[in-house]
């Protein structure tokens, strides 16, 4: 939607899925290594890593708005930024969740957790096609702060957060 209203893309939705599936491919290679990095690397840290990540690109995509330099370059490194970072994360909500529940809660919380990662996925695709009208500085003001209350979850938790590796 965005591609398709900005003046300087003015994209066809075959455009926008050129654009989107050049991110996604670009993506893919760094989502492989998270298998095997996961192993070695602290669940908390990984959320707190592609938090920053996520969070920093949709800042960066913020003042670009701003100052109206957003290009081709910058708006496929903005969203390959937030693409990765929050995929980081949604894969740590399940590893992390089975860690610290007990076993028998195990196949319960983990429908949960899908669940949830899907209603997300739905109402973000719902969002995400509202943003022109709503404004693009107000749509990704509202997604900074929606990631602000999650950071402020985690860091209030940070203690309860660690689990063993693997």
């Amino acid at each position: 939607v965005f591609g398709a209203s900005y003046p300087a893309f003015n994209w066809s939705p075959f455009a926008a899925g050129n654009f989107i599936a050049l991110g996604g491919i670009t993506t893919f290679p760094f989502l492989v290594l998270n298998v095997f990095f996961a192993r070695r690397i602290q669940d908390r840290h990984l959320l707190a890593f592609g938090t920053c990540l996520g969070t920093m690109a949709l800042f960066t995509f913020l003042s670009l708005l701003r100052t109206g330099q957003v290009r081709y370059a910058s708006a496929f490194m903005c969203w390959w930024a937030v693409a990765l970072g929050f995929n980081l994360v949604s894969t740590v909500t399940m590893s992390l969740l089975s860690k610290q529940l007990p076993p028998e809660w195990n196949t319960w919380i983990s429908m949960v957790i899908q669940y949830s990662n899907f209603s997300g996925r739905v109402s973000g695709a719902i969002w995400g096609g509202s943003g022109v009208s709503v404004g693009m500085m107000n749509y990704v003001g509202l997604e900074i702060a929606i990631v602000g209350i999650g950071i402020l979850l985690f860091t209030f938790l940070w203690k309860d957060l660690k689990a063993k590796t693997g």
